[in-house]
Protein backbone atom coordinates (compact mmCIF):
# COMPACT_ATOMS: atom_id res chain seq x y z
CA UNK A 1 0.00 0.00 0.00
CA UNK A 2 1.26 3.24 -1.41
CA UNK A 3 0.20 5.46 2.50
CA UNK A 4 0.28 8.81 1.24
CA UNK A 5 -1.73 7.54 -2.01
CA UNK A 6 -4.51 6.31 -0.08
CA UNK A 7 -4.25 9.09 2.49
CA UNK A 8 -4.81 11.11 -0.72
CA UNK A 9 -7.89 8.98 -1.98
CA UNK A 10 -9.46 8.97 1.51
CA UNK A 11 -9.34 12.47 1.97
CA UNK A 12 -10.89 12.89 -1.43
CA UNK A 13 -13.70 10.65 -0.48
CA UNK A 14 -14.46 12.91 2.69
CA UNK A 15 -14.36 16.14 0.75
CA UNK A 16 -16.79 14.96 -1.63
CA UNK A 17 -18.67 12.27 0.70
CA UNK A 18 -18.94 9.58 -1.90
CA UNK A 19 -16.50 6.39 -3.40
CA UNK A 20 -17.99 7.04 -7.02
CA UNK A 21 -17.28 11.36 -7.20
CA UNK A 22 -13.73 10.73 -5.55
CA UNK A 23 -13.08 7.80 -8.22
CA UNK A 24 -14.07 10.05 -11.26
CA UNK A 25 -12.54 13.15 -9.43
CA UNK A 26 -9.06 11.07 -9.53
CA UNK A 27 -9.77 9.47 -12.62
CA UNK A 28 -9.30 5.99 -10.89
CA UNK A 29 -11.40 3.09 -11.01
CA UNK A 30 -14.40 3.00 -7.55
CA UNK A 31 -12.92 -0.44 -6.88
CA UNK A 32 -9.32 1.33 -6.74
CA UNK A 33 -10.74 3.74 -4.01
CA UNK A 34 -12.68 1.22 -2.47
CA UNK A 35 -9.65 -0.62 -1.69
CA UNK A 36 -7.04 2.41 -0.49
CA UNK A 37 -9.45 3.14 2.29
CA UNK A 38 -10.03 -0.36 3.07
CA UNK A 39 -6.48 -0.43 3.22
CA UNK A 40 -6.22 2.33 5.80
CA UNK A 41 -8.77 0.80 8.05
CA UNK A 42 -6.83 -2.10 8.43
CA UNK A 43 -3.20 -0.30 8.38
CA UNK A 44 -5.10 1.71 11.54
CA UNK A 45 -7.02 -0.56 13.07
CA UNK A 46 -10.15 1.10 13.21
CA UNK A 47 -13.53 1.98 10.91
CA UNK A 48 -12.99 5.04 9.55
CA UNK A 49 -16.04 5.78 7.21
CA UNK A 50 -19.10 4.43 7.91
CA UNK A 51 -21.06 3.18 4.43
CA UNK A 52 -24.27 2.73 3.79
CA UNK A 53 -26.85 3.10 0.40
CA UNK A 54 -27.23 6.54 0.32
CA UNK A 55 -24.61 8.54 2.79
CA UNK A 56 -21.12 8.06 4.37
CA UNK A 57 -20.40 9.11 7.66
CA UNK A 58 -17.32 9.89 9.40
CA UNK A 59 -16.74 7.49 12.63
CA UNK A 60 -15.60 9.40 15.96
CA UNK A 61 -11.88 7.89 14.78
CA UNK A 62 -12.47 9.30 10.96
CA UNK A 63 -12.42 12.55 12.03
CA UNK A 64 -9.70 12.30 14.00
CA UNK A 65 -7.52 10.53 10.78
CA UNK A 66 -8.90 12.91 8.53
CA UNK A 67 -7.69 15.86 10.50
CA UNK A 68 -4.25 14.36 10.82
CA UNK A 69 -4.41 13.57 7.11
CA UNK A 70 -5.07 16.65 6.05
CA UNK A 71 -2.17 18.09 8.39
CA UNK A 72 0.24 15.59 6.43
CA UNK A 73 -0.83 15.94 2.69
CA UNK A 74 -0.53 20.07 3.40
CA UNK A 75 3.08 19.83 4.94
CA UNK A 76 4.35 17.30 1.83
CA UNK A 77 2.72 20.06 -0.71
CA UNK A 78 4.73 22.81 1.39
CA UNK A 79 8.05 20.92 1.28
CA UNK A 80 7.35 20.32 -2.52
CA UNK A 81 6.60 24.05 -3.29
CA UNK A 82 9.36 25.23 -1.04
CA UNK A 83 11.88 23.03 -3.02
CA UNK A 84 10.38 23.69 -6.55
CA UNK A 85 11.05 27.34 -5.11
CA UNK A 86 14.98 27.60 -4.77
CA UNK A 87 16.63 24.71 -2.46
CA UNK A 88 18.85 24.53 -5.07
CA UNK A 89 19.76 28.16 -5.03
CA UNK A 90 18.71 29.74 -1.62
CA UNK A 91 19.07 33.27 -1.54
CA UNK A 92 18.07 36.29 1.23
CA UNK A 93 20.59 37.10 5.01
CA UNK A 94 21.41 34.44 7.32
CA UNK A 95 22.43 35.26 10.88
CA UNK A 96 23.99 32.51 12.94
CA UNK A 97 25.98 33.25 16.46
CA UNK A 98 28.61 30.51 16.84
CA UNK A 99 31.20 29.71 20.64
CA UNK A 100 34.36 31.71 20.16
CA UNK A 101 36.72 28.53 20.14
CA UNK A 102 34.20 26.87 17.49
CA UNK A 103 34.11 29.53 15.04
CA UNK A 104 38.16 30.39 15.14
CA UNK A 105 38.94 26.56 14.93
CA UNK A 106 36.45 24.85 13.04
CA UNK A 107 33.83 27.45 11.23
CA UNK A 108 36.06 30.28 9.82
CA UNK A 109 38.73 28.16 8.32
CA UNK A 110 35.90 26.45 6.30
CA UNK A 111 33.20 29.11 5.94
CA UNK A 112 34.78 29.74 1.84
CA UNK A 113 33.41 26.67 0.98
CA UNK A 114 29.50 27.73 2.29
CA UNK A 115 30.45 31.04 -0.03
CA UNK A 116 31.53 29.08 -2.86
CA UNK A 117 28.33 26.74 -2.54
CA UNK A 118 25.97 29.57 -2.09
CA UNK A 119 26.55 32.96 -3.30
CA UNK A 120 23.26 33.85 -2.94
CA UNK A 121 23.35 33.81 0.73
CA UNK A 122 24.51 36.57 3.13
CA UNK A 123 26.11 35.89 6.24
CA UNK A 124 26.18 37.65 9.37
CA UNK A 125 28.47 36.26 11.98
CA UNK A 126 28.08 36.60 15.87
CA UNK A 127 30.91 35.27 18.15
CA UNK A 128 31.36 35.15 21.13
CA UNK A 129 30.42 32.89 24.84
CA UNK A 130 27.18 34.90 25.84
CA UNK A 131 23.68 32.51 25.27
CA UNK A 132 22.04 34.73 22.73
CA UNK A 133 17.95 34.67 22.23
CA UNK A 134 17.43 33.38 19.03
CA UNK A 135 13.83 34.96 18.80
CA UNK A 136 14.34 38.06 20.27
CA UNK A 137 17.75 38.97 18.37
CA UNK A 138 16.75 37.45 15.12
CA UNK A 139 19.20 34.75 14.97
CA UNK A 140 18.21 32.05 12.39
CA UNK A 141 20.44 29.66 14.26
CA UNK A 142 23.56 29.19 16.99
CA UNK A 143 26.41 26.90 17.48
CA UNK A 144 26.42 25.88 21.15
CA UNK A 145 28.65 23.97 23.51
CA UNK A 146 27.01 22.51 26.35
CA UNK A 147 24.38 20.48 27.56
CA UNK A 148 21.10 21.76 26.49
CA UNK A 149 17.81 22.14 28.62
CA UNK A 150 14.30 21.27 27.62
CA UNK A 151 12.22 23.92 26.53
CA UNK A 152 10.61 24.85 22.60
CA UNK A 153 13.75 25.39 20.31
CA UNK A 154 15.28 22.69 18.21
CA UNK A 155 18.38 20.81 18.67
CA UNK A 156 20.23 18.83 16.70
CA UNK A 157 23.87 17.43 17.86
CA UNK A 158 26.69 17.10 15.54
CA UNK A 159 29.51 16.37 17.81
CA UNK A 160 31.04 16.08 20.76
CA UNK A 161 34.38 17.73 22.23
CA UNK A 162 37.41 16.50 23.98
CA UNK A 163 38.49 18.78 26.70
CA UNK A 164 41.63 18.47 28.77
CA UNK A 165 43.02 20.13 32.16
CA UNK A 166 45.87 22.40 31.66
CA UNK A 167 47.92 25.04 33.69
CA UNK A 168 50.91 26.87 32.90
CA UNK A 169 54.57 26.03 33.45
CA UNK A 170 55.00 28.90 35.65
CA UNK A 171 51.75 27.88 37.67
CA UNK A 172 52.70 24.76 38.42
CA UNK A 173 56.26 25.95 39.41
CA UNK A 174 54.54 28.45 41.74
CA UNK A 175 52.26 25.58 43.09
CA UNK A 176 53.27 22.31 42.15
CA UNK A 177 52.22 19.39 39.67
CA UNK A 178 48.88 17.77 41.19
CA UNK A 179 49.11 14.42 41.07
CA UNK A 180 45.55 13.06 42.01
CA UNK A 181 42.31 14.89 42.12
CA UNK A 182 42.68 14.98 46.03
CA UNK A 183 46.02 17.32 45.63
CA UNK A 184 43.43 20.08 43.65
CA UNK A 185 42.49 21.16 47.56
CA UNK A 186 45.40 24.02 47.29
CA UNK A 187 45.16 24.94 43.77
CA UNK A 188 42.94 27.36 41.95
CA UNK A 189 41.36 27.80 38.65
CA UNK A 190 40.06 30.44 36.03
CA UNK A 191 36.33 30.48 36.23
CA UNK A 192 34.52 30.36 33.19
CA UNK A 193 30.99 31.56 32.97
CA UNK A 194 28.61 32.18 29.84
CA UNK A 195 24.83 31.14 30.61
CA UNK A 196 22.42 33.65 32.73
CA UNK A 197 23.04 31.39 36.11
CA UNK A 198 26.44 30.41 36.10
CA UNK A 199 27.50 27.27 38.47
CA UNK A 200 30.33 27.95 41.22
CA UNK A 201 33.99 27.21 40.07
CA UNK A 202 33.96 23.17 39.52
CA UNK A 203 36.01 21.09 37.60
CA UNK A 204 34.88 17.42 35.89
CA UNK A 205 36.62 14.25 36.24
CA UNK A 206 35.91 11.06 34.93
CA UNK A 207 37.06 8.23 37.57
CA UNK A 208 37.21 4.35 38.22
CA UNK A 209 33.95 5.25 40.29
CA UNK A 210 32.07 7.27 37.27
CA UNK A 211 31.86 11.38 37.10
CA UNK A 212 33.62 13.36 39.49
CA UNK A 213 32.73 17.42 40.38
CA UNK A 214 35.15 18.80 42.20
CA UNK A 215 34.28 22.74 44.09
CA UNK A 216 37.28 24.81 43.06
CA UNK A 217 38.77 28.03 44.25
CA UNK A 218 39.10 30.73 42.50
CA UNK A 219 40.03 34.71 42.28
CA UNK A 220 39.17 35.71 38.77
CA UNK A 221 36.22 35.04 36.59
CA UNK A 222 35.14 35.66 32.85
CA UNK A 223 33.01 34.25 30.12
CA UNK A 224 34.99 34.69 27.02
CA UNK A 225 37.01 31.00 25.86
CA UNK A 226 39.89 33.05 24.64
CA UNK A 227 40.58 34.87 27.83
CA UNK A 228 39.79 31.86 29.94
CA UNK A 229 43.13 30.48 27.67
CA UNK A 230 45.22 33.55 28.27
CA UNK A 231 44.28 33.73 31.92
CA UNK A 232 45.67 30.31 32.31
CA UNK A 233 48.58 31.28 29.85
CA UNK A 234 49.34 33.81 32.43
CA UNK A 235 49.46 31.83 35.51
CA UNK A 236 46.41 32.96 36.79
CA UNK A 237 45.14 29.26 37.08
CA UNK A 238 44.10 25.74 35.85
CA UNK A 239 41.51 25.75 33.07
CA UNK A 240 39.53 22.77 31.22
CA UNK A 241 39.32 23.72 27.59
CA UNK A 242 38.21 22.01 24.53
CA UNK A 243 42.17 20.31 23.56
CA UNK A 244 41.61 21.50 19.89
CA UNK A 245 41.52 25.09 21.60
CA UNK A 246 44.73 25.35 23.21
CA UNK A 247 46.39 22.26 21.01
CA UNK A 248 49.19 25.12 19.89
CA UNK A 249 49.56 26.14 23.13
CA UNK A 250 50.57 22.49 24.02
CA UNK A 251 52.69 21.77 21.31
CA UNK A 252 54.47 25.32 22.17
CA UNK A 253 54.52 24.17 25.45
CA UNK A 254 53.14 27.47 26.80
CA UNK A 255 50.38 24.76 28.94
CA UNK A 256 50.88 21.76 30.04
CA UNK A 257 48.46 18.33 30.55
CA UNK A 258 47.48 17.63 34.56
CA UNK A 259 45.78 14.85 35.71
CA UNK A 260 45.96 12.66 32.03
CA UNK A 261 44.88 9.59 34.14
CA UNK A 262 41.45 11.47 34.97
CA UNK A 263 39.89 12.42 31.37
CA UNK A 264 37.30 15.30 31.97
CA UNK A 265 33.64 14.65 30.34
CA UNK A 266 32.88 15.65 26.89
CA UNK A 267 30.91 18.20 26.13
CA UNK A 268 28.24 17.99 22.96
CA UNK A 269 28.27 20.67 20.12
CA UNK A 270 24.79 21.27 18.59
CA UNK A 271 22.66 23.47 16.24
CA UNK A 272 20.14 25.45 17.94
CA UNK A 273 17.26 26.97 15.82
CA UNK A 274 13.85 28.58 16.58
CA UNK A 275 11.58 26.42 14.27
CA UNK A 276 11.36 22.72 12.73
CA UNK A 277 8.41 23.36 9.95
CA UNK A 278 8.81 25.42 6.47
CA UNK A 279 12.18 25.85 7.49
CA UNK A 280 13.87 28.68 4.78
CA UNK A 281 16.73 27.31 1.88
CA UNK A 282 19.07 29.16 3.51
CA UNK A 283 18.76 28.21 6.78
CA UNK A 284 18.59 24.46 5.17
CA UNK A 285 21.44 24.87 3.54
CA UNK A 286 23.44 26.10 6.12
CA UNK A 287 22.40 23.45 8.52
CA UNK A 288 23.46 20.50 6.20
CA UNK A 289 26.68 22.04 5.37
CA UNK A 290 27.52 22.90 9.12
CA UNK A 291 26.64 19.31 10.17
CA UNK A 292 28.67 17.74 7.06
CA UNK A 293 31.23 20.08 7.92
CA UNK A 294 31.51 18.68 11.83
CA UNK A 295 31.14 14.97 10.93
CA UNK A 296 34.62 15.32 8.43
CA UNK A 297 36.48 17.36 11.26
CA UNK A 298 39.32 16.13 13.36
CA UNK A 299 38.89 18.94 16.03
CA UNK A 300 35.82 17.30 16.94
CA UNK A 301 34.62 13.79 18.07
CA UNK A 302 31.70 11.56 17.22
CA UNK A 303 31.44 8.97 19.78
CA UNK A 304 28.30 7.87 21.43
CA UNK A 305 30.05 8.03 25.14
CA UNK A 306 29.00 11.97 25.81
CA UNK A 307 28.94 12.35 29.72
CA UNK A 308 26.65 14.67 30.95
CA UNK A 309 25.36 15.90 27.79
CA UNK A 310 21.38 15.11 26.64
CA UNK A 311 19.68 15.46 29.68
CA UNK A 312 17.00 11.81 30.11
CA UNK A 313 13.13 12.29 29.28
CA UNK A 314 13.78 15.36 26.43
CA UNK A 315 11.38 14.91 23.66
CA UNK A 316 12.59 13.41 20.46
CA UNK A 317 11.13 15.16 17.74
CA UNK A 318 10.16 14.75 14.37
CA UNK A 319 13.08 13.95 11.73
CA UNK A 320 13.77 16.06 9.13
CA UNK A 321 14.86 14.92 5.29
CA UNK A 322 18.09 15.86 5.90
CA UNK A 323 18.14 17.26 9.63
CA UNK A 324 18.18 14.16 11.98
CA UNK A 325 18.54 13.55 15.71
CA UNK A 326 16.85 17.01 16.33
CA UNK A 327 15.05 17.79 20.13
CA UNK A 328 13.02 20.34 21.83
CA UNK A 329 15.46 22.08 23.48
CA UNK A 330 16.15 25.37 25.21
CA UNK A 331 19.76 26.15 25.21
CA UNK A 332 20.96 26.39 28.88
CA UNK A 333 24.52 25.78 28.69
Amino acid sequence: MNKLHAMQIFARVVDVNSFTKAADTLQVARSVVTRAVQELEEHVGVRLINRTTRKLHLTEEGCQYYESVIRILKAVEESESLHKAGVANPKGTLRIDVQTSIAKCVIVPHLHEFRDLYPGIDLIVGTGDRIVDLIEEGVDCAIRVGTLGDSGMIGKQIGVFQRITVASPAYLERQGIPLSIDDLVNHRVVHYTAGKSPRPPMFDFLTDAGPESVRMMSSIQVNDSDTYVALAKAGFGMIQPARFSVANELRAGNLIEILPQNPVPQKPVSLVYPHREKLAPKLRAFLSWSTALFERSPLVSHSNRVTASWKAGVRPATLLSDVSDERELMVTA
